[in-house]
């Protein structure tokens, strides 16, 4: 029955009929049958975030500010902006100081980032 299936969404999406052999196409004596071809990316998710596509090298080594916070002009003169790239990531023990919460005065551990 899946065999079938696969048959029938091959013709609609290409137009070629698979025949009785099942076969799809003959080239350079390659031939692909529909029992051979993986289905697999249908029933799994992806592997990766797509987030990190393309993947190539960067085209500037230095990174670019791209947006930077509204200015008060009312305030005197201050950094607004710093440039640096991540090194990497490590864990502190802090004290929590929030009024209400259940963790309040208590030590928690938590993730930051290590900025150079």
């Amino acid at each position: 029955y899946q065999r079938r299936v696969r048959e029938q969404w091959y013709q609609r999406r290409v137009g070629v009929s698979t025949q009785s052999t099942g076969r799809i196409f003959n080239f350079h004596s390659i031939s692909l049958t529909f029992y051979e071809m993986s289905h697999r990316k249908f029933r799994a998710p992806r592997h990766g975030s797509l987030g990190f596509l393309p993947r190539k090298r960067c085209q500037r080594h230095r990174g670019k500010v791209k947006s930077f916070p509204k200015d008060d002009k009312s305030k005197p003169c201050h950094l607004t902006a710093f440039m640096g790239h991540k090194a990497g990531m490590t864990h502190i023990l802090r004290e929590v100081d929030r009024v209400g919460s259940r963790s309040h005065k208590k030590e928690v551990v938590e993730a930051v980032t290590i900025i150079e």
